[in-house]
């Protein structure tokens, strides 16, 4: 039922609040945000990859949850191939 089931969950992180990705954004600019602040609280892979569904809603998050046990580099890899095509956009003023 989960990308990463034999993850355990140290209490002593707490839950952060994530912008979520909408899928006209540059993915490679939020994967910067996202290790940006998740960097700060979590070292371990496995829960770098379990925390990323947090910060995904809509399609995104469909999109991950459909994905095989990965390791953190294949997951950025996916998920850069999968919103490639928004890296070409120039930004807006949300974006900025």
């Amino acid at each position: 039922m989960c990308l990463m089931p034999d993850v355990v969950n140290p209490k002593k992180i707490k839950v952060l609040e994530f912008i979520k990705y909408i899928e006209t954004q540059c993915p490679i600019t939020h994967l910067k945000a996202y290790y940006n602040k998740i960097a700060e609280v979590v070292y371990d892979e496995k829960l770098l990859i379990h925390f990323f569904q947090d910060n995904l809603s809509d399609v995104a998050l469909t999109w991950y949850m459909w994905l095989d046990n990965t390791k953190v580099k294949d997951l950025i890899d996916a998920f850069i191939r999968q919103y490639k095509f928004n890296m070409d956009v120039a930004p807006d003023r949300l974006s900025l």
